[in-house]
């Protein structure tokens, strides 16, 4: 086949895909009420018309600091920031990682989609069947082990990235959440005492 047929082809084939005007917009919250106290995360729909006329529903969630005390420390802090750089540059390396090394398996993040100071907007993965576990329920075995290979795909990812240079080992601090100890304190020193106040009452069962 000749190169330029098949490069118009694949133009007209993506241009078909491309969104061509937006129709209408739906939101709602992604998680339930009381799972999140550091950020709003939003589950948006999209009604839009592609570049071939055809009608279609996207759907994104967009994660965005609340203005709150908790809200404000994120930005303050640099993890709402740490996050977005998470996406852009870390895993963003490890997607072309594994298009380097052929491998087909799932990715094991959502794509990012945009970002800005306060806001992050990546795909929503419920659009392709994922779903959240009840985290009150232990994981069987299978599942067990597939987070456990997940994982080490993870590290294996970044130990390559690592030895290339393309990552540093001093990118992340030990305890970087603990940046801010009046913060520290509030939240975790006090939810350890009220803990062992209320161990005190347990009784020796």
């Amino acid at each position: 086949m000749e190169s330029e047929y098949l490069e118009t082809i694949l133009r007209c084939h993506y241009q078909e895909r491309t969104i061509d005007k937006v129709l209408w917009i739906k939101s709602e919250p992604a998680v339930p009420s009381g799972q999140n106290f550091l950020s709003r995360v939003t589950r948006v729909k999209v009604g839009v018309v592609l570049g071939s006329g055809a009608k279609r529903t996207v759907s994104v969630v967009v994660k965005e600091a609340l203005e709150t005390v908790a809200g404000h420390w994120t930005i303050n802090s640099g993890l709402f920031l740490f996050e977005t750089k998470i996406f852009t540059n870390v895993l963003s390396k490890m997607t072309d990682l594994m298009y380097e090394f052929g491998d087909k398996r799932e990715q094991l993040w959502a794509n990012l989609i945009a970002h800005r100071q306060k806001t992050i907007v990546f795909e929503d993965l419920k659009e392709a069947n994922y779903k959240l576990d009840d985290p009150h329920q232990c994981l069987d075995l299978a599942h067990a082990k597939l987070v456990i290979r997940s994982m080490a795909r993870l590290h294996a990812m970044s130990r390559v990235l690592i030895q290339r240079n393309e990552l540093s080992a001093n990118d992340v601090q030990p305890y970087s959440l603990l940046v801010d100890k009046d913060f520290a304190n509030k939240v975790w020193g006090n939810g350890l005492k009220i803990l062992s106040n209320e161990m005190k009452r347990w009784g020796l069962e």
